[in-house]
């Protein structure tokens, strides 16, 4: 089944994210800004965000995650792209960044684990 995928990544991993996205015949709608975002929340179906912390500048992942958050239904999930393990467990372990987020993962992210993610809960 076919998901429709919000890609929000730096632009060095945009490719990789895509290949592997496209491999299994999900549909991408591609970010490069927080800008380009807004244009798609409440117009666009999404049903997956895979959002880099930083995509678009410091925290700019967190900001668009808020955004989801308010302005999509809940069962949009959100999946945090961050750089290493460490920063990845800082999130997990702060309570502030739950809400606003399904699953962290950091790099390096391998491709069944990021299929195996964003097809969570598929029937």
């Amino acid at each position: 089944m076919a998901l429709q995928i919000m890609l929000a990544v730096h632009h060095q991993d945009k490719q990789w994210f895509q290949a592997m996205l496209r491999q299994n015949d999900h549909d991408l709608i591609m970010i490069d800004s927080m800008a380009e975002a807004q244009t798609h929340l409440g117009k666009t179906l999404i049903e997956v965000a895979l959002v880099d912390v930083n995509f678009d500048g410091i925290d700019s992942g967190w900001m668009l995650a808020r955004e989801i958050r308010a302005k999509l239904p809940l069962n949009v999930r959100i999946i945090i792209l961050c750089d290493n393990a460490k920063l990845a467990m800082t999130y997990f372990k702060n309570t502030a960044y739950a809400p606003m987020y399904d699953w962290i993962l950091h790099h390096p992210v391998y491709s069944e684990q990021l299929l195996s993610e964003v097809e969570r809960g598929l029937s």
